[in-house]
């Protein structure tokens, strides 16, 4: 086995996570890599990495795929304007975004997105994310406004009290 006591999870050779799209292209099927071991595969050349992604399917399915007709490796950690795009909880961290979702300055600032997301998607995650801080922003604002209407009910109450 290529994975000994001395490999770590970022030097697994075998891909965890696939995605199909049938409904697409028949055929057509995405690997990817996250977190730490994606950064470490971005240092391969393209074939190392169809490689591994053969050698994969070739260990789950007892039999080598069919022949790849083309193939196409994204860098994301490396992409100026992506800079890693998608984001991966490391394990032993899954309370971190709880702690990102938390309300900061008083309130004033509420972080939403992709990363912040419980079905860990890319734009629906974000979109999901953002409904879901926008309703704590909504919360807040209501609170807030409820607490003026009572310092201003108690005011008016006040100066009628001194008249």
């Amino acid at each position: 086995s290529p994975y000994t006591s001395t490999t770590t999870p970022y030097d697994y050779p075998y891909i965890l996570l696939f995605n199909t799209f049938h409904h697409l292209l028949p055929g057509l099927i995405t690997a990817w890599t996250y977190g730490k071991q994606a950064v470490a595969w971005e240092a391969l050349t393209d074939q190392q990495q169809l490689d591994r992604v053969i050698n994969t399917l070739t260990k789950m399915f007892n039999q080598p795929p069919p022949p790849v007709v083309r193939h196409a490796v994204s860098r994301w950690a490396s992409d100026p304007y992506a800079l890693g795009s998608y984001s991966a909880t490391e394990l032993n961290h899954e309370d971190d975004m709880e702690v990102l979702k938390t309300p900061l300055g008083g309130g004033r600032l509420v972080l939403a997105g992709e990363a912040l997301s419980e079905t860990n998607g890319t734009v629906h995650g974000a979109y999901l994310s953002g409904i879901e801080q926008a309703g704590k922003v909504l919360k807040m604002l209501k609170e807030e406004s409820e607490r003026e209407e009572e310092k201003t009910k108690t005011k008016n109450f006040n100066t009628i009290a001194k008249l």
